[in-house]
């Protein structure tokens, strides 16, 4: 599959700031919100010392997004998106293509119906690790999937938080051998919220 990379300057942005991200997209460009297969995945950078929390953007930062065309990205190039405050800028845009490995990882997936008032503090539930990983499961098994074929590794437990709203979800990686459900999981991602940076998965060796 194919997505288009923006080179970034301006930040810092907090580390969590997908739903921000793809607010400010949307005031943008206002024909992207609720699109379709739309993913935009999150930015990477060099967390700030006193306050992890918060990245600084280096120059591996880049803004991915997939399900847009030459021409949207074109307009969206040297767009200032107002991030939480902060201004980012997005610079010249190339296209990439993404081929299918055997191992993927996604840095946090979403079970949207995992919940919380964001008021409560995030207790931690034995349950929870298992119950996702079998409402995982089941989406693969919809993709197509022999689950007994699938590794799957959860790692950090993370939180999505807009609307007043903590949605839980994890780090997770996967060892999937058969290409093609690699790429249906690249093109369709797992979980929800794909447009803000959740579920979706990159091809690496783990995740932590």
């Amino acid at each position: 599959m194919e997505a288009h990379e923006f080179s970034l300057v301006g930040g810092p942005i907090p580390q969590n700031s997908g739903y921000a991200v793809y607010a400010a997209l949307t005031t943008i460009m206002p024909a992207l919100h609720g699109r379709r297969g739309m993913q935009v995945a999150p930015i990477g950078g060099t967390r700030v010392k006193n306050d992890p929390s918060v990245i600084n953007f280096d120059q591996r930062s880049r803004l991915q997004i997939r399900g847009i065309s030459d021409e949207e990205a074109t307009i969206l190039q040297d767009k200032a998106l107002n991030v939480l405050g902060n201004f980012v800028i997005l610079k010249r845009w190339t296209k990439r293509t993404i081929n299918p490995r055997s191992v993927m990882a996604s840095r946090i997936v979403i079970y949207k119906n995992r919940q919380k008032d964001s008021r409560r503090p995030l207790d931690a539930d034995p349950t929870e690790e298992q119950g996702f990983m079998v409402y995982l499961m089941e989406q693969l098994t919809k993709m197509g999937a022999d689950p007994k074929t699938v590794t799957m590794k959860l790692g950090s437990r993370r939180a999505l938080k807009f609307k007043d709203c903590h949605f839980l979800g994890f780090s997770v990686s996967l060892v999937v051998p058969d290409p093609t459900l690699a790429e249906i999981i690249l093109k369709n991602g797992l979980g929800s919220f794909q447009t803000m940076g959740c579920g979706i998965f990159r091809p690496y060796l783990y995740v932590r």
